[in-house]
């Protein structure tokens, strides 16, 4: 057996890398796969709107440009935490930062049932005894 450190916690029964990880793992990196993507298809979106500002009149390019700025650069920023979580080990903070995640994508319509759904089971203490945060 193993002396627990701050990255191998122990679980009820024995060692929490014998338990194996919880199932809810899978569908949160599917989740922020999928956060990642979206964000990234919105960063590509404002460069889009960036360039076609350049083709437009200089009176009319001006909403599409700042439009556009703010979609890149917003989405690339979204991006990267998705990103880091959908690679992340096992440590407290990634188990904060999907938490973070979660609360994110339950401010769009579209990510609200599947991130409810998502956070019941992430608050669970098999889920959290396996990242350290209890």
């Amino acid at each position: 057996m193993t002396i627990p450190g701050p990255y191998v916690p122990l679980v009820p029964g024995g060692d929490a890398a014998a338990a194996g990880p919880p199932p809810v793992l899978l569908w949160a990196r599917v989740y922020a796969g999928v956060l990642a993507v979206l964000y990234l298809a919105f960063a590509g979106y404002g460069v889009v709107l960036m360039a076609q500002s350049t083709t437009m009149p200089r009176a009319k390019s001006v909403e599409p440009l700042v439009t556009g700025v703010f979609c890149a650069v917003s989405g690339a920023i979204f991006c990267v935490p998705s990103a880091i979580a959908l690679f992340a080990g096992r440590a407290r903070w990634v188990y904060t930062l999907y938490l973070v995640l979660i609360a994110l994508g339950m401010t769009s319509c579209a990510c609200l049932p599947f991130s409810v759904l998502l956070l019941v089971h992430w608050t669970k203490a098999d889920v959290k005894s396996w990242y350290g945060a209890t």
